[in-house]
């Protein structure tokens, strides 16, 4: 089956953790009649986290969909940087052992357990065409003073910093398009709860 990438919003962390009242700006795209789209990063999303049921009664409604691109143990096999609570894990074989010192662990469990019950494997999904993320030019960098090594949270403390959050919703599409083109999406939040037409 191939998906329309019309109608489906690619969820991102880190935009999610940094609305405000999220849930309210997902639910008006949900009555919308738009399809939210994530990967098995649902399970680092406070929102979600503190909106079990709410979260539950969508998945099963089919309005949040989880593509998964991989096991959550694998998704800790490297240090991950969590956005629901702004601290890295290191490294470890066992999910649950990489998030046991987390102060939200439990809430990223339960999410864990709704995304192995309702989210989907690779082969249901069947991938999109994936591109690199595009960096910032040359003019944003100069605009932001950040360095060619800055990741994606200093470009958005820089954007805060500077007054040009405009400049953050241009790169952060730039770096999830070839996600949201993988996963079948042709929308992408913004922070403020709008959307940028990736179809465009």
């Amino acid at each position: 089956m191939t998906l329309k990438p019309e109608g489906r919003i690619f969820l991102d962390t880190m935009v999610l953790a940094e609305m405000v009242n999220p849930i309210a700006k997902l639910n008006r795209l949900i009555k919308g009649g738009y399809t939210l789209v994530i990967p098995n990063t649902v399970v680092d999303v406070q929102c979600f986290q503190n909106n079990l049921e709410w979260l539950c009664d969508q998945l099963r409604d089919r309005k949040i969909v989880i593509q998964m691109w991989m096991t959550p143990d694998e998704m800790t096999k490297k240090s991950f940087m969590w956005s629901s609570c702004q601290l890295t894990t290191k490294p470890a074989e066992c999910f649950e052992d990489a998030i046991e010192n987390l102060p939200n662990w439990e809430g990223i469990l339960q999410v864990k357990e709704l995304m192995l019950r309702y989210g989907l494997s690779k082969e249901e999904w069947n991938p999109g065409q994936w591109d690199a993320p595009k960096p910032l030019t040359d003019e944003q960098k100069e605009i932001l003073g950040v360095p060619d090594s800055a990741t994606r949270t200093d470009i958005l403390a820089a954007c805060k910093f500077t007054g040009h959050m405009e400049i953050f919703d241009e790169y952060n599409a730039g770096y999830n398009c070839g996600l949201a083109t993988q996963h079948h999406c042709g929308y992408l939040m913004t922070i403020d709860g709008g959307l940028t037409d990736l179809l465009k």
